[in-house]
């Protein structure tokens, strides 16, 4: 009753790998700041600039993909199961294995390494503000949610607490609104139009907003798959996003209605596109897994970086092609080691702890 379905959706996994990537290189230029403090290094002059600049420009919208491919991943795996039985208790154990193990071992890990930075150079390197309060809020997953916009310890988490809001929410949606699709499309559009007319720097509306648009993709992708439209959706759906980029003159300034109507569509389409199950997507697919991971440990392994380098008096270059290739290896490398000898031995023994025997403890990994 329980149980998510056992197949993937693969064309899911490989945006996944790509916002990741598009993270990794937005928070490249880390490796240049001193403290607190950016070194300013332009764009134009980091590695691969050419093939990869939109990643280094604009790779902060990588977080508001995640917000949607997450709401249309809890819309198929889990939409159906709770309306089945699935309670609370369940849904989130299954959410708490899945996040918070990482999170602990990581703002522990951070909180250690800083100090040793700390004690070299008289400040925290990046993200500043570590005080108790702060480590409380990230022992509570809260940290950096707050307006106006705080840093402290593994900042990127900011974005994965806004989203425990979102779970919040669906779980009661999806568990006591017979019409859960309905009640997400109006969830999803209210968000937006208070964030796009009123609150434009609310990270929780633009979170809702785009996750329970993501569940309202996932909905509609349900409706193609039955009716075997899915390629003439993506074919449309494409032709869609092409013609708001001719017209992009025309849109409105906020940068926020543009997320709105690009990017559920992007994902949907994605979803619908049919990919070729050749041995590099497979690979791209298994590293989509790698997500979380990834996302979760690439600042702690540029503070390890940073602070062993200042120890040896050895000053890192942005603009080097070896750094930046040994920095996507390695990030990759230790999250792959991670999910597979950490992160999915964690989640098979906390829930086989605290979930009945008839939830199948690594049903609902995503």
């Amino acid at each position: 009753m329980t149980n998510a379905p056992q197949h993937k959706l693969a064309n899911l996994e490989i945006l996944r790998f790509l916002c990741s990537v598009s993270v990794l290189l937005f928070h490249y230029h880390v490796f240049a700041y001193v403290g607190g403090q950016p070194d300013n290094i332009p764009h134009d002059q980091l590695p691969f600039y050419s093939a990869v600049g939109a990643f280094y420009d604009r790779g902060f919208f990588a977080v508001q993909y995640f917000w949607c491919i997450s709401g249309f991943i809890f819309f198929w795996r889990y939409q159906q199961s709770l309306k089945e039985g699935l309670d609370a208790r369940e849904f989130f154990v299954l959410r708490f294995t899945r996040l918070y193990p990482l999170h602990i071992v990581t703002l522990l890990y951070i909180a250690t390494v800083q100090l040793g930075y700390h004690s070299m150079t008289g400040s925290f390197f990046t993200y500043v503000e570590n005080t108790p309060f702060h480590f409380l809020q990230h022992l509570l997953m809260l940290g950096n949610i707050q307006q106006p916009y705080h840093t402290s310890f593994n900042g990127v988490t900011w974005s994965v607490s806004v989203e425990v809001f979102a779970y919040i929410s669906f779980f009661v949606i999806c568990k006591y609104i017979k019409q859960s699709g309905c009640a997400a499309l109006v969830v999803a559009l209210a968000c937006s139009i208070a964030f796009i007319e009123f609150w434009p720097n609310n990270k929780f509306l633009q979170c809702f907003a785009l996750f329970f648009f993501g569940g309202c993709a996932c909905i509609v992708h349900r409706w193609l798959v039955k009716y075997r439209l899915t390629l003439v959706a993506a074919a449309g759906l494409f032709a869609y996003y092409g013609a708001l980029t001719w017209c992009r003159s025309f849109w409105p300034p906020s940068g926020y209605f543009r997320m709105v109507i690009c990017i559920p569509p992007v994902v949907l389409a994605f979803v619908c596109l049919p990919i070729p199950q050749l041995p590099i997507t497979r690979w791209v697919q298994r590293a989509g897994e790698l997500t979380y991971s990834v996302y979760m440990l690439h600042f702690p392994l540029i503070l390890t970086a940073v602070t062993i380098a200042m120890a040896l008096g050895i000053h890192f270059d942005c603009r080097s092609r070896a750094l930046f290739v040994a920095y996507i290896i390695v990030v990759f490398g230790c999250a792959a080691i991670c999910y597979r000898y950490f992160e999915r031995p964690a989640q098979r023994m906390l829930r086989s702890a605290m979930l009945p025997p008839r939830v199948n403890p690594m049903s609902a990994s995503a």
